[in-house]
């Protein structure tokens, strides 16, 4: 695994939380996004803002902000400017990959969890690690949409999907 497959994985991961974005602003009613579905975060917008928040303190613990905050912790704006600023993050995140050079793919970082734990983990395994988290939810709210009462029209947001319509293009 090397830059090149990171870009890939970090540009699959914007492609995809767009298309989530976009569906939610298109098809969801404010009382849609906050009404509480039996998941791992009970709304909508809790389980978007996890992943927000997710990709947002693995981003700064990549820059060396070792003690980082989650960014919808003191977040006050509506549903619809937090959805941009979890993409502006997701952006961030693929830039921080696209412009880094191979040695940061080889090194480690150190970092402290919120128990105050610190860690020092290598850099490659810690992406696979938040584009699979953010895949994983993604998945919820495909479930959340659909118990929603959706049926069509949900975005197909697997890596396999994003590849066929690179492949297209």
């Amino acid at each position: 695994m090397n830059k090149t497959h990171f870009t890939d994985l970090a540009t699959f991961n914007c492609w995809a939380n767009k298309k989530i974005c976009d569906f939610i602003a298109a098809n969801l009613t404010a009382e849609m996004v906050d009404r509480e579905i039996g998941s791992s975060f009970p709304s909508v917008r809790k389980t978007l803002y996890h992943v927000w928040d997710a990709e947002a303190i693995w981003l700064q613990r990549l820059n060396g902000i070792s003690k980082g905050k989650f960014p919808s912790d003191n977040f006050i704006g509506t549903f619809e400017e937090g959805a941009r600023k979890f993409m502006d993050n997701s952006n961030e995140l693929l830039k921080k990959i696209s412009l880094s050079d191979d040695s940061f793919f080889q090194s480690s970082i150190t970092f402290t969890v919120r128990s105050g734990k610190e860690y020092t983990q290598e850099v490659k395994p810690v992406l696979t690690h938040v584009i699979n988290h953010s895949t994983f939810h993604r998945g919820q709210l495909i479930t959340m949409f659909r118990q929603l009462g959706f049926t069509t029209g949900i975005p197909e947001t697997d890596f396999i999907e994003y590849y066929r319509e690179m492949m297209n293009q």
